[in-house]
């Protein structure tokens, strides 16, 4: 929790572990949700893609907003799996 808050060195690095966690918490709390009306669950395979797919749409998506600003976050993505 301490990395969330003061961050880490890179405000690449930061950025992405911030929103990797982001990320990851509402696809828990949308697997819960989905369970709790009864669907079956997802498979972690399944949810590895959702979460990746999520966050590379996400990068993509600022990288055409913010121009150069989050252009190393998708190298440091695609870097780290």
């Amino acid at each position: 929790m301490q990395r969330l808050v003061n961050g880490l060195q890179n405000k690449t690095s930061t950025f992405l572990f911030r929103y990797c966690f982001q990320a990851v918490a509402y696809a828990i709390w949308q697997e819960r949700n989905t369970r709790r009306v009864g669907e079956p669950p997802q498979s972690s395979t399944r949810l590895i893609i959702f979460l990746d797919k999520q966050i590379r749409n996400r990068i993509s998506s600022l990288r055409k907003k913010a121009g150069s600003r989050h252009e190393k976050a998708m190298e440091m993505w695609f870097g780290s799996r």
